[in-house]
Protein backbone atom coordinates (compact mmCIF):
# COMPACT_ATOMS: atom_id res chain seq x y z
CA UNK A 1 0.00 0.00 0.00
CA UNK A 2 2.96 2.42 0.91
CA UNK A 3 4.64 1.28 -2.20
CA UNK A 4 1.79 1.70 -4.72
CA UNK A 5 0.96 5.69 -2.74
CA UNK A 6 4.10 6.23 -3.37
CA UNK A 7 4.40 4.82 -7.39
CA UNK A 8 1.41 7.51 -8.17
CA UNK A 9 3.31 10.49 -5.76
CA UNK A 10 6.25 9.62 -8.25
CA UNK A 11 4.04 9.26 -11.30
CA UNK A 12 2.06 12.15 -10.66
CA UNK A 13 4.96 14.26 -10.43
CA UNK A 14 6.63 13.04 -13.52
CA UNK A 15 3.34 14.06 -15.18
CA UNK A 16 3.22 17.37 -13.50
CA UNK A 17 6.98 17.75 -14.94
CA UNK A 18 6.53 16.65 -18.45
CA UNK A 19 3.43 18.95 -18.89
CA UNK A 20 5.36 22.02 -17.40
CA UNK A 21 7.92 20.98 -19.70
CA UNK A 22 5.96 21.19 -22.88
CA UNK A 23 3.85 24.36 -22.21
CA UNK A 24 7.57 25.72 -21.60
CA UNK A 25 8.53 24.26 -24.97
CA UNK A 26 4.87 25.89 -26.33
CA UNK A 27 6.02 29.23 -24.91
CA UNK A 28 9.00 29.06 -26.81
CA UNK A 29 7.71 28.24 -30.20
CA UNK A 30 5.34 31.05 -29.65
CA UNK A 31 7.91 33.71 -29.11
CA UNK A 32 9.92 32.73 -32.34
CA UNK A 33 6.92 32.65 -34.27
CA UNK A 34 5.88 36.13 -33.24
CA UNK A 35 9.61 36.96 -34.01
CA UNK A 36 9.07 35.31 -37.52
CA UNK A 37 6.00 37.04 -37.96
CA UNK A 38 7.33 40.62 -36.62
CA UNK A 39 10.45 40.33 -39.14
CA UNK A 40 7.90 39.47 -42.11
CA UNK A 41 5.96 42.66 -41.29
CA UNK A 42 9.20 44.69 -40.76
CA UNK A 43 10.05 43.77 -44.14
CA UNK A 44 6.85 44.44 -45.95
CA UNK A 45 6.86 48.10 -44.18
CA UNK A 46 10.40 48.33 -45.56
CA UNK A 47 12.33 48.51 -42.35
CA UNK A 48 15.89 47.30 -42.84
CA UNK A 49 17.95 48.50 -40.05
CA UNK A 50 15.05 46.86 -37.79
CA UNK A 51 15.01 43.79 -39.61
CA UNK A 52 18.90 43.31 -38.86
CA UNK A 53 18.42 44.59 -35.15
CA UNK A 54 16.00 41.97 -34.24
CA UNK A 55 17.81 39.17 -36.17
CA UNK A 56 20.42 39.87 -34.46
CA UNK A 57 19.10 40.21 -30.97
CA UNK A 58 16.88 37.03 -31.45
CA UNK A 59 19.03 34.59 -33.35
CA UNK A 60 15.72 34.16 -35.42
CA UNK A 61 16.64 34.93 -38.96
CA UNK A 62 14.39 35.45 -42.41
CA UNK A 63 16.57 32.74 -43.56
CA UNK A 64 15.72 29.96 -41.69
CA UNK A 65 12.24 30.52 -41.09
CA UNK A 66 9.29 32.03 -43.01
CA UNK A 67 5.89 33.22 -41.96
CA UNK A 68 3.34 30.49 -43.76
CA UNK A 69 1.26 32.26 -46.86
CA UNK A 70 -2.11 32.86 -45.16
CA UNK A 71 -0.75 34.55 -41.41
CA UNK A 72 0.56 38.05 -41.78
CA UNK A 73 0.54 40.51 -38.09
CA UNK A 74 -1.73 42.38 -39.44
CA UNK A 75 -4.48 39.89 -40.40
CA UNK A 76 -3.84 38.43 -36.83
CA UNK A 77 -4.31 41.71 -35.17
CA UNK A 78 -7.49 42.63 -37.53
CA UNK A 79 -9.16 38.97 -36.44
CA UNK A 80 -8.23 39.15 -32.70
CA UNK A 81 -10.01 42.72 -32.67
CA UNK A 82 -13.15 41.71 -34.29
CA UNK A 83 -13.54 38.86 -32.23
CA UNK A 84 -12.39 41.18 -29.14
CA UNK A 85 -15.39 43.52 -30.47
CA UNK A 86 -18.04 40.63 -30.81
CA UNK A 87 -17.23 39.12 -27.65
CA UNK A 88 -17.19 42.31 -24.92
CA UNK A 89 -19.44 44.70 -27.81
CA UNK A 90 -16.53 47.52 -27.33
CA UNK A 91 -13.38 48.08 -29.53
CA UNK A 92 -10.02 46.65 -28.45
CA UNK A 93 -7.86 49.28 -26.73
CA UNK A 94 -4.36 48.13 -27.86
CA UNK A 95 -2.04 51.30 -26.96
CA UNK A 96 -2.73 54.48 -25.17
CA UNK A 97 -0.79 57.48 -25.58
CA UNK A 98 1.30 58.57 -22.78
CA UNK A 99 1.75 62.20 -21.71
CA UNK A 100 4.93 64.19 -21.89
CA UNK A 101 5.08 63.99 -18.09
CA UNK A 102 5.14 60.33 -17.93
CA UNK A 103 7.80 58.89 -16.48
CA UNK A 104 7.85 56.54 -19.11
CA UNK A 105 8.46 58.85 -21.86
CA UNK A 106 11.88 61.01 -21.97
CA UNK A 107 10.48 64.28 -23.81
CA UNK A 108 14.18 64.83 -24.86
CA UNK A 109 14.22 61.66 -27.08
CA UNK A 110 15.80 58.12 -26.19
CA UNK A 111 19.56 59.66 -26.98
CA UNK A 112 19.30 61.66 -23.71
CA UNK A 113 21.19 61.35 -20.66
CA UNK A 114 18.90 60.44 -18.11
CA UNK A 115 20.99 61.42 -15.02
CA UNK A 116 21.48 65.44 -16.67
CA UNK A 117 17.98 65.78 -17.94
CA UNK A 118 16.31 64.78 -15.19
CA UNK A 119 18.02 66.92 -12.94
CA UNK A 120 17.48 69.85 -15.29
CA UNK A 121 14.00 69.34 -15.81
CA UNK A 122 13.39 69.48 -12.28
CA UNK A 123 15.22 72.36 -11.39
CA UNK A 124 13.54 74.08 -14.44
CA UNK A 125 10.12 72.65 -13.71
CA UNK A 126 7.96 75.43 -11.71
CA UNK A 127 6.04 73.61 -8.64
CA UNK A 128 1.93 73.80 -9.32
CA UNK A 129 -0.56 73.71 -6.28
CA UNK A 130 -2.46 71.69 -5.86
CA UNK A 131 -6.24 72.40 -6.57
CA UNK A 132 -8.85 72.44 -3.75
CA UNK A 133 -10.71 69.91 -2.90
CA UNK A 134 -14.47 70.15 -2.58
CA UNK A 135 -13.89 69.84 1.33
CA UNK A 136 -11.75 73.11 1.15
CA UNK A 137 -14.18 74.69 -1.21
CA UNK A 138 -16.84 74.10 0.84
CA UNK A 139 -15.75 75.19 4.10
CA UNK A 140 -14.31 78.42 2.49
CA UNK A 141 -17.81 80.26 3.24
CA UNK A 142 -17.44 83.51 4.02
CA UNK A 143 -19.63 85.12 6.57
CA UNK A 144 -22.02 87.17 4.20
CA UNK A 145 -25.83 87.02 4.65
CA UNK A 146 -26.05 86.05 1.00
CA UNK A 147 -24.97 83.18 1.71
CA UNK A 148 -22.19 82.78 -1.60
CA UNK A 149 -18.54 81.31 -1.17
CA UNK A 150 -15.79 83.51 -0.35
CA UNK A 151 -12.46 83.39 -1.56
CA UNK A 152 -10.50 83.90 -4.95
CA UNK A 153 -12.15 82.51 -7.87
CA UNK A 154 -14.96 80.90 -6.02
CA UNK A 155 -17.71 84.23 -5.95
CA UNK A 156 -21.01 83.86 -6.66
CA UNK A 157 -21.44 80.34 -5.93
CA UNK A 158 -23.62 79.62 -3.09
CA UNK A 159 -23.13 77.77 -0.39
CA UNK A 160 -24.02 74.14 0.21
CA UNK A 161 -27.78 73.73 1.19
CA UNK A 162 -28.34 71.51 4.62
CA UNK A 163 -31.24 70.55 6.35
CA UNK A 164 -31.71 71.65 9.54
CA UNK A 165 -33.93 70.46 12.06
CA UNK A 166 -35.99 67.89 10.58
CA UNK A 167 -36.90 71.24 8.35
CA UNK A 168 -36.96 72.58 4.98
CA UNK A 169 -33.30 72.45 3.01
CA UNK A 170 -32.09 76.02 3.74
CA UNK A 171 -28.74 77.64 2.78
CA UNK A 172 -26.72 78.61 6.06
CA UNK A 173 -23.52 80.75 5.55
CA UNK A 174 -20.94 80.19 8.48
CA UNK A 175 -21.95 83.07 10.53
CA UNK A 176 -25.53 81.14 10.43
CA UNK A 177 -24.02 77.88 11.50
CA UNK A 178 -21.57 79.60 14.14
CA UNK A 179 -25.27 80.84 15.97
CA UNK A 180 -27.29 78.71 17.94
Amino acid sequence: SFRSTRTMLAAAKRVEHESRLHDERRRAERGKSLIVLVLHHLAQSGYVGSIEALQSESGVTLSQYEAADNVDLVSILQEWEDYYEFRFSRRAKLVKKLSAYSNRVDPHGPRASRRGVDAAAAASKPKQARPATKRETLSSVDDRDDGTVGGAGAAGRRARPTRGEGGPLTVRTAAARASP
